[in-house]
């Protein structure tokens, strides 16, 4: 299947990036096939470790999560709630 690639006039500025955390492969990657259809800017993860290490360097716009993932990731929820970027209302 052909990936649409965004415009190269389109500045990267304004490209949502989404990070996707997924343990099965194949939900994965359609997940990342669609967002990237859609124009935007696609990482992904395997587990809540790897997420955190990505959204910390990143800074996703959304983060799409498996809430079921195997394994033990302790304090994944208040890791989650500090990648928030506060709203500029006050």
């Amino acid at each position: 299947m052909p990936q649409r690639r965004p415009s190269k006039s389109r500045d990267s500025a304004l490209q949502p990036s989404v990070l996707v955390v997924e343990d099965h492969r194949d939900n994965r990657e359609l997940l990342e096939l669609y967002l990237k259809f859609k124009g935007c800017a696609v990482a992904t993860a395997t587990s809540g470790a790897e997420a955190i290490a990505l959204a910390e360097v990143m800074r996703p716009h959304v983060v799409l999560m498996d809430l079921g993932l195997p394994g033990r990731w302790t304090g994944g929820k208040q890791r989650a709630g500090s990648w928030r970027i506060p709203s500029s209302k006050t």
